[in-house]
């Protein structure tokens, strides 16, 4: 017996991450991800999930500066990122400057695997700053830097928080299909970097990374209020597939699409929120469909002046941390993952001559 797209499969244990349980929220090591979005800062989310303890705040500070003392990018791989086409995809930039780091300095057993994995934290923002030619300073926080990396427009410091809680709610989700091709790869005992080019490439596929572009596509579609609700059951009635609603495992709410909204409400208010909130309440009323994160990230993000290009690459700046946590789960329990096929094939049968 097989299930398509392994659903409602167990693939693994992880400690890391727990969804869908109660009221639908969604905990990090068993710390709320909407509280920490709130209260605390990206670099102390990435520092929970690599090292896997709460840090106390002498700790947060250290491994700030450490993060900061690995945010410049080498300099072979500086000069190869400032040849990169500005037509490329931003996600086949990250992708590369990935798989190079991986020549630049091959991880051996002697390696410290930290040093990886913070280096790879911390230099993501800055390689898309320096391939979109943006001046990004040594210390500045993973959420400012993700913010001049990307934002179109001055960034204030409403659209700091917002990116910082974004990353937060971005960073870890469990055996997705991005951190579980990580997973995958890594039982193999391949390299980090190995690993990490295997998720950013899952992750670029518009059924997992692109949810958030095809929503704002969506939205824009309205220009008011008072024409969505045509609009919305026009497009159910003909099974039009609808991006940034649904989930295999939230079936109430997402506890992440709940936040953004709410940060949207307090920080962004504009007329395309009040579009979104209208094709959600539509869309709920049809067809008992959630919002998923993707959704309202898409209006966020718009709203920052980011292009819509990008908004895959801020994805992979904070799931990046999860992925990492995930390879050293992985390693310090490894088995190789060969799951059965259910063959649908001929029976054996002869050679035709």
């Amino acid at each position: 017996m097989s299930s398509k797209g392994l659903q409602n499969i167990s693939a693994g244990d992880t400690s890391l991450c727990l969804m869908g349980e109660g009221v639908n929220a969604l905990y990090y090591l068993g710390y709320d991800a909407t509280s920490l979005a709130t209260h605390h800062s990206f670099e102390l989310v990435c520092y929970l999930l690599t090292r896997r303890i709460f840090p106390s705040e002498n700790e947060l500070k250290q491994y700030q500066q450490r993060l900061i003392s690995l945010s410049e990018i080498p300099a072979e791989l500086a000069s190869l990122v400032k040849t990169f086409p500005k037509t490329a995809d931003p996600m086949d930039i990250l992708r590369t400057s990935v798989s190079y780091l991986g020549i630049l300095q091959p991880e051996k057993d002697t390696h410290d695997h930290y040093f990886i994995v913070d280096q790879l934290i911390a230099l993501m923002p800055r390689i898309i700053g320096l391939w979109r030619g943006v001046k990004i300073s040594q210390d500045d926080s993973l959420a400012l830097a993700a913010c001049k990396a990307c934002c179109d427009t001055t960034i204030n410091d409403a659209m700091i928080s917002a990116m910082n809680a974004s990353l937060i709610l971005y960073a870890e989700h469990e055996f997705n299909a991005s951190t579980f091709a990580a997973r995958v790869t890594s039982a193999t005992l391949s390299d980090i970097y190995s690993a990490i080019c295997s998720a950013i490439g899952t992750l670029r596929g518009p059924l997992h990374g692109g949810a958030n572009r095809e929503a704002l596509k969506l939205i824009k579609e309205f220009e008011t209020v008072e024409s969505v609700e045509e609009g919305i059951h026009a497009k159910l009635k003909k099974g039009e597939k609808l991006m940034g609603f649904g989930h295999r495992v939230y079936k109430t709410s997402d506890p992440r699409s709940i936040y953004l909204k709410q940060l949207l409400e307090k920080d962004f208010q504009c007329e395309q929120l009040k579009v979104a909130m209208q094709i959600e309440a539509t869309i709920l009323k049809e067809k008992n469909i959630i919002s998923n994160v993707d959704f309202y990230t898409a209006v966020l993000y718009d709203q920052m002046s980011i292009p819509e290009n990008l908004f895959v690459s801020i994805f992979v700046m904070g799931r990046i941390t999860g992925w990492l946590a995930h390879i050293l789960e992985q390693r310090a329990d490894n088995r190789l993952i060969r799951p059965d096929a259910n063959y649908i094939g001929e029976e054996p049968r002869p050679l035709e001559w």
